[in-house]
């Protein structure tokens, strides 16, 4: 058997969980030279393979076949203190939720983020909302979780009245700038819609974490990245995607943030791809 490293992800783990366990790991399969698989289990929980939502060329294999690879192999962790000796492993199988540690970083992945490209329906879906509504505009980006399913410290720390204030809060500043929402409730984005003008989202997504809603929720990721500064939730890996696809021109602001992660109405930048956001320009521009 040659060398590699397989990324395992499990079923209740989210999608930017997944990609950026299976990103990291495959940039360190190509630093030590291993080759990479990875574990992407899917079912009623999780509707949506890694190949349904990004052009992904990667060696998949499947939930049994690792579980019998681990009698042999065991499960290691996202840190680098087991490596050196494990270093005589053919296998190492890394079973995570964070980001893997790559020659003592955790963001060698990002690059390899931006350069995947979605698959052709979710393209379609990002380019047609983005050029009916949002082309050539500044946007604010709002990423909402009020979903019973959240993480209790998602829904503790980052209540709707947060958003609807700094929501608020940015339109006294920049009073014609549009919004787009994603949100996990109907409810929520109800709220938003009520109290403000000039706010796009997707509304029918179909169950939650269907096949229709993750492809959903990739346009999701698009659109918030190709915005001009992010509202997000606290604690959640999601919007943290939004952000590395669009670079360190966009700020991210969490009701746990500081000020230099405010929203400033003298850098606005917009970009002309929806799909490549980190490509971007001054709003002048």
């Amino acid at each position: 058997m040659n060398r590699s490293i397989i990324a395992v992800t499990r079923l209740h783990h989210g999608l930017g969980n997944r990609i950026r366990v299976v990103l990291s790991a495959q940039d360190l399969a190509e630093s030590t030279g291993r080759d990479f698989a990875y574990v992407w289990p899917t079912g009623r929980a999780f509707g949506a393979r890694l190949d349904d939502l990004w052009q992904a060329d990667m060696r998949q294999i499947s939930v049994p076949r690792s579980r019998m690879l681990a009698i042999r192999h065991p499960y290691r962790d996202a840190s680098a203190d087991w490596r050196m000796e494990a270093d005589g492993d053919a296998v190492w199988q890394i079973r995570t939720a964070q980001p893997i540690v790559v020659d003592g970083a955790i963001d060698t992945w990002h690059p390899r983020l931006r350069r995947l490209r979605p698959v052709a329906p979710i393209t379609e879906r990002v380019e047609e909302l983005f050029d009916a509504e949002l082309r050539g505009r500044p946007y604010l980006g709002v990423m909402i979780r009020s979903h019973s399913v959240s993480h209790e410290r998602t829904r503790a720390e980052s209540p709707l009245e947060w958003y609807l204030k700094r929501i608020g809060d940015v339109r006294r500043d920049h009073p014609h700038i549009p919004v787009f929402v994603s949100a996990d409730t109907t409810d929520a984005l109800d709220q938003v819609c009520s109290r403000f003008d000039d706010v796009h989202a997707i509304r029918e997504k179909g169950p939650y974490n269907s096949l229709s809603a993750l492809r959903a929720a990739v346009v999701d990721l698009y659109m918030l990245a190709s915005s001009t500064h992010i509202l997000a939730p606290h604690y959640s890996s999601f919007p943290e995607l939004a952000r590395y696809l669009a670079g360190p021109e966009v700020r991210l602001e969490t009701s746990m943030t500081g000020e230099k992660s405010r929203f400033d109405a003298t850098a606005l930048t917009r970009v002309d791809d929806p799909t490549r956001p980190f490509k971007r320009k001054s709003a002048e521009g």
